[in-house]
């Protein structure tokens, strides 16, 4: 009688086919993290370039209406003191009190990364103005790095 006593069957996977599948997913898992990573700096750097052109617009409606730019040095747009752009003399500051037109209500502040990453607003004379920016990776034609705005453009 031919039976067998030792009757073996394969139920599952080897260690060696369990350790590849690990393998390979865990170098899928580093790709898309990878790719998250730069997919967030991407949008930050667009969020900067929207924020910077928005303020470039409000203080085109301040020159429209006051023929003149807000003179101001180094000053940190959206930080506490120059929350809210408006019709004053000094255009900045951190309150509406005094405003009869608001120009932008709340100033943004540049996102982070990188920590020290803000929108700096220069203008000495009223004629012209720099808004100095910062991009991550580079977005909207610009390359990483630091930028400025001027009523011309973004360079």
């Amino acid at each position: 009688m031919g039976t067998k006593l030792f009757n073996y069957q394969r139920g599952g996977f080897t260690l060696i086919e369990v350790l590849v599948v690990i393998f390979i997913l865990g170098i899928l898992l580093t790709l898309t993290i990878a790719s998250l990573a730069n997919s967030r700096a991407a949008t930050r750097d667009v969020i900067r370039l929207s924020d910077v052109r928005q303020a470039q617009s409000a203080l085109e409606l301040y020159f429209y209406n006051k023929n003149s730019f807000p003179a101001a040095a180094n000053i940190v747009l959206g930080s506490g003191d120059y929350d809210v752009f408006c019709d004053t003399v000094a255009g900045f500051q951190g309150a509406e009190e005094g405003c009869s037109t608001i120009y932008f209500k709340k100033l943004p502040l540049a996102p982070t990364p990188p920590a020290d990453n803000s929108y700096l607003y220069n203008s000495t004379d009223g004629k012209s103005y720099i808004i100095t920016f910062t991009l991550e990776k580079g977005a909207g034609g610009l390359a990483a790095g630091q930028h400025t705005a001027t009523a011309e453009g973004m360079q």
